[in-house]
């Protein structure tokens, strides 16, 4: 209904659709990783997952499980 609304109303007004202003919200990338306990997953993970890069950070990644 939102997807449908949000066409409706750019067709209709010229309103952009939400988020259509805000790109950065949608490079947000999935992983899975076994780190090390003392690992923050936000400093490791970072760059993958919100897609700063393109290489997956095996050298912080004790076990990949999924990528």
């Amino acid at each position: 209904r939102r997807l449908m609304a949000a066409a409706r109303a750019l067709r209709e007004d010229g309103t952009p659709p939400p988020g259509a202003d805000r790109p950065d919200l949608y490079r947000v990338r999935t992983c899975q990783a076994v780190l090390p306990p003392d690992a923050d997953w936000q400093e490791a993970l970072g760059d993958w997952h919100f897609a700063r890069g393109t290489d997956y950070p095996n050298s912080l990644v004790t076990g990949v499980i999924d990528r």
